[in-house]
């Protein structure tokens, strides 16, 4: 006999020693042991003597008690196999065998309850021969039908029966906690679906099973296995007899260690917001990845000296990492939970989850990452011995209904055993399709490693994702694996997502041929030069009159010296002279710098100074309050257009072939202004827009929104906002009008009047006081012209635009816009629908037709649609 061998056995005496004492002195054979250092958890697992009748749950089953106590109705602990048997199958010799799994292993013959609040299992007795006394739910039956349907149908139909069958629950309480059903699809076919719950049954043991019913249907009723020294209920009392000692102690410190402290929810790409508590409905996208790249995988793996496993999870993880923006994160890992040999015979619930900590950066290389998810994985491995439950107790992370503790996301790689399709005593068998549709995490991947490469199950829970999400999900998933393949050494930041939303705005951009907005507005003035253009208050301009306005401010700039792109400032009260300002800076080539006389002067000089402003268009009240600010710059009065002709300088016709031919030869990356933002650092910020930017812009809101003659736009903005070139321009470049407010702020009453006494048909109405203005909306008999009104500037609340659906004004088109300064006034819209209610803030919608938008992360990569960035 070996060393080895004597001291196994003199181990197994010392266990049955232990087994036989009674409980207070198995307490104290345990403190002793532990005072002396001695590994005695390590002694093999033996039955109690004498065995009590009730057994204590193990961690991993007292969780799932409680969630069925919580809701028995639930099938999401379900766990089904099914296989389609082709041949002569003799359906009484398949329930005997079930009936003889159903003797051997006590698990599948269990029942649960609680004493006192403390839960308990026990193992129904086996029935004698002729009692009658099933202790399991056996069903053989037809597949449900008719006559009529033919074999596709018939396929659809079994399916959904399978699906069922998979799907009913279980009473834990009175049993059975199994369910056998032979259907019979041919005289030659039958498919036999096992399904048991999750407390009694785990991956292991189904294949535990079906090798088990494999060996005792070839061999008959006569073949015997191997007794079993053990079932799982001992297993359990042995887990909890041994829970408190110190090597679990030991355990528990390096988990508290590793997934210590608060942890945000891991950012996955979601389609709705999370509920109070899931409904655990779940569905699932199969992909094929092919032998060759799995081949790859294979050899990038030996390399780096890791398993294919954890090749897998390391990519998996750069995908979540992508999506989610987040670099440190959590993963699940189921294990089989057997580390002792004498569990690998039993069917139970043995399996046990690790928890894998990412710590990623995009800076790794592919080598790094690889290293890094290795090590995570052995030190995991190396602490397997504690349950998941235990772990989740130490921590104590804050629990909710809706989201599983600790992570989010479970990974899962299996080698498959043998090919799909096998022989049993002249029965052709090969897996099917039984899932219980359900999931108890928001996303699990499950990878299967057979002859013909990688099968890739993405299991996810309906509630939170669409499928056309999760099938963009796995894409990126099977692109990435393939250029690890081919990394090198390339940095993760490398590894490229394939095409975003943003690649498909780029592809789908419009491009409008380009005029500079001051020549559209001179066309448009000589088409409809005696029309109204502009009201502003008391002031009614004209076209003909707008247009000699600014070709006489124009001309001024260009005998004050002023030189393409030059910044000219424009300092006055509101009034229509601040169109004829824009215009006839445009007209001169130059660029306008707003400068609203109602800012600060210490603003208005850092704006100067850093926009390089050496002559400004101004009013006589503005010149004489800030004569300080602007003292070194060239002054050019506005003039107002009702003034007499006297104080009118008529440019004369050398003046004004000059100023068109400065006109015509704008050029589209010309500077067309620079509008100041308040900057993160508090000092102004200025934004440089071209002609060509401020005309895409232009082009965009007319056409997305149909602006034509007859519209009247509504302009209150001021001009230091980037907005008041899309509440002045689209009109005046169309033809239409243009009401502006003048220099007293309106009130809700007057914004109100304004909107009807000038009939407005277009309206943008910051965000914050469309708030307010819809508490005291006019009816929509006052308003009968108004058909469009934007907001922007800050978030849309969805509860006011519920009021909004509500009142009376709901026929009249809402978009939310969105867009920094940078972006040119705005880039994306929205036009808002009564779902958006159920939003905290509105979505912010799409690109206008010319643009393209893209989100991306801290490494300049488009991050995939519903990622963050």
């Amino acid at each position: 006999m070996s060393v080895s061998s004597a001291r196994q056995d003199e181990m197994l005496g010392l266990a049955k020693q232990y087994a036989a004492l009674p409980a207070d002195k198995r307490a104290v054979f345990r403190q002793r042991a532990a005072d002396k250092g001695l590994p005695v958890d390590r002694l093999p697992i033996v039955a109690l003597s004498p065995r009590p009748a009730r057994a204590p749950l193990s961690h991993a089953q007292e969780r799932l008690w409680f969630m069925w106590r919580l809701d028995p109705s639930s099938s999401a602990y379900n766990v089904s196999r099914a296989v389609r048997m082709a041949g002569a199958l003799d359906p009484d010799a398949v329930r005997g065998v079930f009936e003889r799994l159903a003797v051997r292993h006590e698990s599948l013959r269990s029942r649960f309850g609680e004493d006192q609040g403390v839960p308990f299992q026990m193992g129904v007795p086996a029935p004698s021969a002729d009692s009658g006394e099933a202790l399991f739910d056996w069903r053989f039956e037809a597949v449900p039908g008719s006559e009529s349907t033919g074999p596709e149908n018939d396929d659809t139909l079994l399916q959904r029966r399978l699906s069922e069958q998979a799907r009913e629950p279980f009473d834990l309480e009175r049993g059975p906690v199994m369910r056998v059903v032979l259907t019979r699809v041919a005289a030659d076919l039958h498919v036999l679906q096992f399904t048991a719950h999750h407390i009694v049954t785990d991956a292991w043991s189904m294949d535990l099973l079906g090798r088990e019913f494999a060996q005792l249907y070839a061999t008959g009723a006569q073949t015997a296995l191997e007794p079993l020294p053990l079932h799982y209920a001992d297993f359990a009392l042995w887990q909890r007899e041994w829970a408190g000692d110190r090597r679990a102690d030991t355990e528990l410190d390096f988990w508290r260690d590793r997934l210590g402290g608060e942890r945000s929810l891991l950012a996955l790409p979601l389609d709705r917001a999370r509920t109070v508590e899931r409904s655990m409905e779940g569905a699932r996208c199969v992909v094929a990845v092919p032998r060759i790249t799995a081949d790859a995988l294979r050899r990038i793996a030996r390399t780096h000296d890791v398993s294919p496993f954890a090749t897998l999870l390391a990519v998996y993880c750069v995908l979540l990492a992508r999506y989610s923006g987040q670099q440190d994160f959590c993963v699940g890992v189921p294990v089989s939970g057997r580390e002792r040999a004498e569990t690998h015979g039993l069917v139970g619930f043995f399996v046990n989850t690790l928890v894998i900590r990412a710590e990623l950066s995009m800076s790794m290389t592919v080598g790094e990452l690889l290293a890094h998810v290795g090590e995570r994985i052995a030190e995991a491995q190396a602490h397997q011995a504690v349950p998941f439950a235990r772990v989740v107790e130490a921590l104590q992370p804050q629990r909710e209904r809706s989201h599983s503790p600790l992570f989010q996301t479970m990974f899962n790689y299996e080698v498959a055993s043998r090919g799909e399709e096998t022989e049993l005593a002249g029965l052709s068998i090969r897996p099917e399709a039984a899932s219980t549709k359900t999931a108890r995490f928001d996303l699990v991947l499950n990878v299967l490693d057979d002859s013909d490469g990688l099968r890739l199950t993405f299991n996810y829970a309906v509630d939170l994702f669409d499928a056309s999400t999760i099938e963009r999900l796995s894409g990126h998933y099977v692109s990435l694996l393939k250029q690890i393949c081919e990394a090198g050494e390339r940095r993760l930041c490398e590894l490229s997502m394939d095409e975003g939303a943003g690649s498909s705005s780029v592809a789908q951009r419009v491009a409008y041929p380009y005029a500079s907005t001051v020549s559209r507005f001179e066309a448009r003035a000589r088409s409809c030069s005696a029309e109204l253009a502009l009201i502003c208050e008391d002031e009614r301009v004209s076209y003909a009159q707008l247009d000699g306005w600014a070709d006489r401010l124009g001309v001024s700039l260009m005998q004050a010296g002023i030189a393409h792109e030059d910044r000219v400032g424009v300092c006055l009260e509101r009034s229509a002279g601040l169109a004829a300002a824009l215009l006839g800076i445009w007209k001169a080539g130059a660029a306008q710098v707003p400068l609203d006389p109602a800012y600060p002067e210490g603003r208005l000089r850092e704006m100067i100074e850093d926009a390089g402003v050496r002559c400004v268009i101004v009013d006589a009240a503005s010149a004489a309050r800030l004569a300080p600010v602007l003292e070194g710059c060239v002054q050019v009065r506005i003039v107002d257009e009702g003034a007499g002709p006297d104080e009118r300088a008529e440019p004369d016709d050398r003046a004004l072939s000059a100023l068109r031919e400065r006109t015509a030869s704008i050029h589209p990356e010309q500077l067309a202004y620079v509008i100041y933002t308040s900057g993160s650092t508090g000092r102004p910020k200025g934004v440089a827009v071209s002609q060509r930017s401020l005309a895409l812009h232009l082009d965009d809101f007319i056409g997305t929104y149909g602006i034509l003659a007859q519209d009247t736009l509504l302009q209150s903005s001021t001009i230091n906002f980037d907005v008041a070139l899309h509440e002045l321009l689209p009109a005046l470049l169309m033809g239409g009008r243009v009401c502006m407010r003048g220099a007293s702020a309106w009130d809700l009453q007057a914004l109100s009047g304004a909107l009807a006494a000038h009939r407005v048909t277009f309206s943008r109405i910051p965000t914050a006081l469309w708030q307010q203005w819809l508490g005291e909306a006019p009816s929509r008999e006052s308003l009968p012209a108004l058909r469009q009104i934007t907001v922007g500037g800050e978030g849309l609340p969805g509860d006011a635009l519920a009021r909004w659906f509500q009142g009376g004004l709901a026929s009249v088109r809402l978009d939310n816009l969105y867009g920094p300064t940078e972006t040119s006034v705005a880039a994306l819209y929205r036009r808002t629908q009564p779902e958006d209610i159920h939003h905290v803030s509105a979505p912010i919608g799409v690109a206008y037709p010319g643009r393209s938008v893209c989100v991306l992360d801290a490494d300049g990569n488009e991050v995939p649609v519903g990622g963050l960035g």
